[in-house]
């Protein structure tokens, strides 16, 4: 029976597949006692009727041109792996959780998404369904070359990578895929693993406790997402290898062993990342890494985020032979992090070693510090070490930070308007009558550069400012008025 349609819309950068069946199913599998029995959905003519189920559910496949498969509540217990090697297919639990797949031997793949001969194949939706690997061995879902998909309300457990991508060349990529409501977990690499991929479009979905990374991308293009989370995955939360065209929203990452989310440009460019509204807390290292170590990156968007109590640097930034360029933390907070000592790591450290750079680091209107709700006040302020220049860090709020809150290197930097941290001030200050210096406390955040002193009237004889430190400076003249004499003074860190 045919495929009543497929429909393609486009919402939000991705392509939605949205199915419109006259019928409820094409085929209907159910379990009868020990047996899994595949029937037509519109004569009820029995298919397959086995106790191994693997078997039964693959006959339902291959008896379909095109079509849907409803498979009805239970376990089904696997003992071999389900191919899918043909576009149209949809496969169905009857509710959410109510149908588990099994493997009860060791499978390399649980659901194979692929044609003998690689090319590509589209339109596969797999719906309602709970993917159980054997002893965390195999991949849960395996697609190669996939196109126009969909993968709704799953829970994929105790496999390799829960979820594995493969494309054969960057000219075949897969695409538009959208993966909803899918919970990955408690696998022994990643929870989706995302190889040479363009267009997926992540939302509500949770990686957690993987020995792996909760997602990792590699080479891929145009990855979007909503409500993404990940959580005490053995790895990093996120990590993006040569990646390009990033937009995630709502990304949550806590408690991962490395760092919450890891950029890196290794054996090619990563440009184009934008993450928003995201929160990153409690990761074993830093909260977000961006590693240039062995291909570019550029253009990385950090709106919003919320990088709390991770146990070394918030936001740590290094060119490592490569150049990092590009990167602008807009808004929100980074506070409350170097939990593995007091004192020791920075809200946002960045570093250019081994013939890298780090340049043109943009640092708008974030609040760095510690905050007392959050507890342990022990993160420093911004540091920039070795091959680092183009630091513009402007209208920051400092809170309670250790100090330096700011130490920068290199040329053209820009430090201004920063709450907590004063650049610039001005004032007045009087030498007396008969007295030849005036102390003037500057109120800067450190030791000024430029302090210009100008009489307010004619002080009878030369002056000049001498003895510049961190907290003041002094006013001169070299003989003592019969009046007190006024001075307006403005200093400049």
């Amino acid at each position: 029976m045919p495929l009543a349609g497929l429909k393609y819309k486009k919402l939000i950068g991705k392509l939605q597949t949205e199915n419109y069946f006259q019928t409820p199913a094409d085929v209907i599998v159910f379990r009868k006692g020990n047996l899994a029995v595949a029937v037509k959905g519109d004569t009820k003519e029995t298919i397959a009727s086995s106790t191994d189920h693997a078997e039964t559910i693959q006959a339902a496949i291959d008896h379909l041109e095109k079509g849907k498969i409803i498979i009805h509540n239970g376990e089904y217990q696997l003992s071999s792996g389900i191919n899918i090697t043909k576009g149209h297919v949809i496969i169905e639990g009857v509710s959410k959780g109510s149908v588990t797949l099994k493997a009860v031997a060791s499978i390399s793949r649980v659901i194979s998404i692929d044609k003998p001969d690689h090319s590509a194949i589209g339109d596969i939706i797999l719906k309602n369904l709970v993917i159980y690997g054997y002893n965390k061995t195999g991949t849960g879902i395996y697609t190669r070359n996939l196109w126009y998909s969909v993968f709704e309300d799953l829970e994929i457990a105790y496999c390799n990578h829960g979820i594995e991508t493969y494309a054969d060349s960057a000219n075949e990529r897969g695409g538009h895929v959208t993966v909803s409501r899918v919970h990955s977990h408690l696998n022994a690499g990643d929870g989706l693993h995302l190889y040479r991929v363009n267009s997926w479009y992540l939302e509500h979905v949770v990686a957690s406790n993987n020995k792996g990374n909760g997602i990792y991308a590699i080479w891929v293009q145009s990855l979007k997402g909503t409500h993404v989370f990940t959580s005490t995955n053995e790895q990093n939360g996120v990590r993006l290898d040569n990646c390009q065209v990033i937009d995630i929203v709502g990304l949550e990452a806590s408690a991962n062993t490395l760092y919450g989310v890891y950029i890196r440009g290794g054996g090619g460019a990563t440009y184009d990342v934008r993450l928003t509204s995201i929160y990153i807390e409690a990761s074993g290292y830093h909260g977000i890494r961006i590693e240039a170590s062995d291909g570019d990156i550029k253009g990385i968007r950090l709106i919003a985020p919320e990088i709390v109590k991770n146990n070394r640097v918030g936001v740590y930034i290094i060119g490592d032979g490569y150049t990092v360029e590009d990167v602008k933390i807009i808004g929100g907070r980074i506070v409350n992090n170097s939990q593995a000592g007091d004192g020791q790591y920075a809200g946002v450290y960045i570093d250019g070693v081994n013939g890298g750079k780090s340049r043109s680091i943009f640092i708008y209107g974030t609040t760095i510090g510690n905050v007392p709700e959050l507890g342990n006040m022990y993160q420093k302020g911004i540091q920039a070490v070795n091959d680092s220049d183009y630091i513009h860090i402007i209208g920051c709020p400092f809170k309670n930070a250790k100090t330096p809150l700011i130490s920068l290197v290199g040329v053209n930097n820009v430090v201004k308007n920063n709450e907590g941290y004063a650049t610039e001030n001005s004032g007045t200050a009087t030498i007396s009558a008969g007295s030849t210096s005036v102390t003037v406390e500057h109120g800067l955040a450190s030791t000024p550069s430029k302090v210009i002193v100008t009489p307010i009237g004619d002080p009878g004889d030369r002056w000049w400012v001498a003895n510049v430190g961190s907290s003041s400076f002094e006013i001169h003249v070299a003989t003592a008025p019969s009046a007190d004499i006024k001075f307006y003074w403005t200093a400049e860190v």
